[in-house]
């Protein structure tokens, strides 16, 4: 089964690279614990020249994802910069502009929603303009207004429900690598509006 799911991460990683190429950012619609994390490392690692920028909300989820890493026995290299969003001043920006990321990623995209957060992607965004973008946004959680659709409007998205991500490791089967053009309607929502 690590072998299947290897390849799974590895195939989900080249299909997030060709809508990267595309569209210049993706969006992984997943359950917390489905694997988002796994793929984005096989797409950092099948890119090992290029400079990556991984912001995450706040310091639970940086050390969820540190812990991640060591659990699978990945090193974080320098060329990758893992960062919470309130370390993200415009100084900070600037600094981290000058490693010429390749690619933002955005971890938990639907909490970046909330000010100064929101303002502070955008600033990174601003300063690293030949970024490509890399949202990983969480299936279970609520949207609190629309800068995350605003983000990934128009990217390629992958998705993947609760159930399928449980039914395939039930049943050892990897589940299909889902691609639309924009992100599944109803998960848009605003949460105030149901």
């Amino acid at each position: 089964m690590a072998e299947n799911l290897q390849e799974y991460y590895k195939r989900m990683a080249e299909a997030i690279d060709t809508q990267l190429e595309q569209k210049g950012k993706a969006a992984l619609f997943y359950p917390v614990g489905s694997g988002s994390g796994r793929i984005v490392w096989a797409w950092i690692n099948a890119h090992p020249d290029a400079a990556v920028i991984w912001v995450v909300p706040g310091e639970t989820r940086r050390g969820m994802r540190l812990e991640e890493a060591k659990r699978i026995g990945q090193e974080i290299p320098p060329r990758v910069q893992l960062i919470h969003c309130e370390d993200n001043t415009p100084q900070r920006c600037l600094e981290l502009a000058k490693i010429r990321p390749a690619c933002i990623i955005l971890d938990g995209s639907r909490e970046f929603t909330a000010f100064p957060c929101g303002e502070r992607v955008r600033w990174l965004q601003r300063f690293s303009p030949q970024a490509k973008l890399l949202g990983l946004i969480d299936t279970d959680q609520p949207v609190s207004c629309c800068l995350a659709e605003a983000m990934f409007q128009g990217a390629g998205t992958f998705s993947i429900s609760l159930t399928e991500a449980l039914a395939g490791a039930l049943s050892r089967r990897l589940p299909r690598i889902p691609c639309s053009s924009g992100p599944p309607r109803r998960r848009w929502k605003n949460s105030a509006s149901r």
